[in-house]
């Protein structure tokens, strides 16, 4: 600072018509210029212009942290209600949407998507036999009963959706699931587990779901089958017909899936 308040001491020296000797002459060692008052008001000048500078540098710095400082804050805060209201999300979803509770959309293209309280899956749209739908079980029954790690599903129902029932298999082991509004048909209930007690099978799985909003509206019956391709379906077609009231000639949507 000193050099540059020489210099421009100097310059203000030579512009007036002054030479280097005369700024010797003028300086005392301490003092400044005290034989040149217009020397001094520049120095002191330059330097309040400096200090000015300086000052509002540090403001601007301080005014930079106090900024940042206000911004994490609001951050950390937006952070924790964002948490919150994720965490009363999750807690209401899983409050709405029980762990046995199932709901299924028809698609324009047919097939269907159901939503469970973990998972979204997509169905494709059924294969469709107008009349004698018996005649058609053999082959799936065939796929279905090959082993192997991977889950198997098929569903056999009259194509308006009300009556048939399904199964699934994995690793060689095929269950045949039934599902009953037990409140309305508590003789069919009775009656499916009559027909599978008299073939000394018990269900692997027998609980309630939700059903349309409503808890605990559908009893889901699962039963283990074994047997060859020929007895699986025999017992298929007796399933269809007895405990579902379709009858060989019917119409059947077919549906087969591995996943």
């Amino acid at each position: 600072m000193a050099v540059s308040l020489w210099r421009m001491a100097l310059c203000h020296l030579t512009t007036t018509g002054h030479s280097h000797d005369d700024l010797l002459v003028y300086q005392n060692p301490g003092e400044g210029f005290p034989h040149a008052p217009e020397i001094n008001y520049l120095v002191r000048r330059t330097t309040a212009g400096v200090g000015e500078r300086e000052r509002l540098r540090i403001r601007a710095r301080r005014i930079h942290c106090s900024g940042l400082t206000r911004i994490r804050a609001r951050m950390k805060i937006a952070l924790l209600v964002f948490v919150g209201v994720l965490v009363v999300a999750v807690v209401a979803y899983l409050l709405i949407f029980p762990r046995n509770m199932f709901i299924s959309f028809s698609r324009p293209s047919g097939g269907t998507v159901t939503f469970s309280r973990m998972s979204v899956s997509f169905e494709a749209a059924p294969d469709h036999y107008a009349t004698n739908g018996f005649d058609h079980i053999e082959p799936y029954i065939s796929r279905l009963l090959v082993p192997t790690n991977c889950f198997k599903f098929l569903h056999m129902f009259t194509p308006d959706g009300t009556r048939g029932f399904g199964f699934d298999a994995k690793d060689g082991v095929v269950n045949a699931g039934l599902t009953v509004e037990w409140r309305q048909e508590s003789q069919r209930e009775t009656a499916i587990r009559s027909f599978f007690g008299s073939l000394g099978i018990a269900p692997s799985r027998d609980y309630l779901a939700g059903n349309g909003g409503i808890p605990d509206a559908t009893r889901v019956l699962d039963y283990p089958i074994n047997g060859s391709i020929t007895e699986v379906t025999a017992l298929t077609k007796r399933i269809l017909q007895e405990l579902c009231g379709v009858s060989p000639t019917e119409a059947l949507d077919i549906s087969y899936s591995d996943k």
